[in-house]
């Protein structure tokens, strides 16, 4: 849910569209993806409760990875995303947006399956994301 937002949000942004254009893909790659892509995931979800039912409030563990065929390359793109959305509030799609923090960042490094050297380097982001979410009615 808040990873389409945010995907939504990403492809309002010049600075990454002129990085990956399109390519921002929600859990993985698509085969034979073009150079570079982002890869969207929701890893966890934490809904706020008040002693009425729900709170209308959610925080998201969302990790953005960047994939390219060079270190530099995956490690600009990752910086273009940090800087459109470490700190953020606002409108993501359908979603809004409370707080955007950057919690972690990894490097790495995927080896090809058929031994070549064309392999691809990943800077991966984690961020929490807070949101309002609409509060169920009965």
């Amino acid at each position: 849910m808040i990873a389409q937002a945010i995907r939504t949000y990403l492809l309002t942004k010049s600075t990454v569209t002129d990085e990956v254009s399109t390519r921002i893909r929600p859990d993985a790659l698509s085969q034979n993806e073009t150079m570079p892509a982002l890869v969207i995931q929701e890893t966890a979800s934490d809904h706020e409760e008040q002693l009425s039912g729900a709170g209308g409030i959610s925080q998201s563990s969302v990790t953005i990875a960047s994939y390219a065929d060079t270190r530099i390359k995956a490690d600009e793109v990752a910086e273009v995303v940090r800087q459109v959305l470490h700190g953020y509030t606002g409108s993501a799609g359908s979603q809004t947006i409370q707080a955007s923090q950057l919690e972690d960042r990894a490097v790495g490094y995927l080896v090809p399956n058929d031994g070549s050297d064309d392999g691809l380097y990943v800077n991966s982001l984690d961020f929490r994301i807070t949101f309002t979410e609409s509060i169920p009615s009965f």
